[in-house]
């Protein structure tokens, strides 16, 4: 049997499709299937979803239509090779993951029978390549039989690879030492500084892994938007937002406020240095972060920003800002200055993060 790589990732910028089916009132998704195809035309090859973001599979249905959509670029000659890095093994209603055998294998099998047969029609050289995650870990399991449960689906070629997601840095040495680990997600922004600090980004460096950095742009908080107008930007969430729903710890109104400081603080630095708005300052901060920590050229933290429309992309996309070394020790010396109040999530979502 020939050796089993990791899946290898190339472009500097990935996309995150959860708000175009977990969100309340996602857009059609005719329009986010253009969108998609708008994305992988122009910026990047990348795509992240989850087999729980919306209800009745909807992101999985997504993923789909896009990949039959944009099969007829690849049989024109004029695709490059997407991958999918797929979540699964979560009950989206108690948010509890599950590493059994029976979980993953049915996770998997739901995953595949929705993506496999589509990636079948592809041009081999152009085949979308599939990776799957479990969400999070699941303590009752050890996290290397989990591991080990979706390497088989990697051997029995259902799935090209795996990813790992909110590891702590003792957890990612023992997935890599059952299985060829492709990428770990963790969140990490101005606003997300744990892995500089807590050994991941240090593990990972070392092992060659590369990083995929969720919401880049703190769920919203790293924009134009939210700076110009921090009690309009709060206002504007709805009540059956998760981020309201859930009651995240930093969209409670003594934390935002708190926080604002720090925004536009970051914001005044991009307009006073760049000519530039905060959320490039947050997509070129991680990128220059990603060539800081890379050790063969390639990026080693990809950052995976979204957009619910064409327009929203090119606003996120469209500028990356070129950062100095110069710019990210002043950057982080803000960030020092400027502390940011608030869990990620809440107290107990939080309980699941870095395990």
């Amino acid at each position: 049997m020939p050796e089993i790589l990791p899946v290898k990732l190339t472009s500097q910028l990935g996309f995150g499709t959860m708000s175009m089916t977990a969100w309340p009132s996602p857009p059609p998704i005719s329009e986010s299937v253009k969108t998609l195809i708008h994305v992988a035309s122009h910026y990047t090859n990348f795509f992240n979803g989850g087999e729980f973001y919306g209800a009745a599979n909807a992101n999985l249905k997504l993923l789909r239509q896009f990949l039959e959509e944009y099969l007829k670029i690849a049989e024109g000659g004029h695709g490059k090779r997407l991958v999918l890095s797929v979540k699964g093994a979560l009950d989206s209603k108690t948010f509890i993951p599950d590493g059994s055998k029976v979980s993953i294998d049915t996770s998997i099998a739901n995953v595949v029978s929705h993506l496999n047969d589509v990636r079948d029609k592809y041009p081999k050289d152009c085949r979308p390549l599939l990776l799957y995650q479990m969400a999070r870990v699941d303590v009752r399991v050890p996290y290397t039989e989990s591991i080990g449960y979706i390497y088989e689906h990697v051997k029995n070629g259902d799935i090209d690879g795996i990813s790992i997601s909110e590891t702590a840095a003792k957890t990612i040495e023992a997935a890599a030492s059952v299985a060829p680990i492709s990428v770990a997600e963790v969140e990490f922004s101005l606003m997300v500084q744990d892995i500089r600090h807590n050994g991941v980004l240090d593990t990972c460096k070392r092992l060659a892994i590369p990083i995929i950095a969720y919401s880049p742009l703190g769920r919203g908080l790293l924009t134009k938007q939210c700076v110009q107008d921090p009690k309009r930007f709060l206002d504007s969430i709805p009540e059956t937002d998760p981020r309201k729903l859930r009651k995240l710890d930093r969209y409670m109104p003594d934390n935002f406020y708190h926080n604002a400081k720090c925004l536009e603080a970051l914001q005044k630095y991009a307009q006073e240095h760049h000519e530039a708005d905060l959320e490039h300052l947050a997509l070129g901060y991680i990128v220059k972060m990603s060539a800081l920590n890379s050790t063969n050229g390639e990026p080693s933290i990809i950052p995976i920003p979204s957009g619910s429309t064409i327009d929203k992309v090119e606003r996120n996309f469209k500028t990356i800002l070129p950062l100095t070394d110069e710019d990210i020790d002043n950057i982080h010396k803000l960030l020092d200055t400027h502390t940011i109040k608030g869990l990620r999530y809440n107290t107990e979502l939080e309980r699941m993060c870095f395990l």
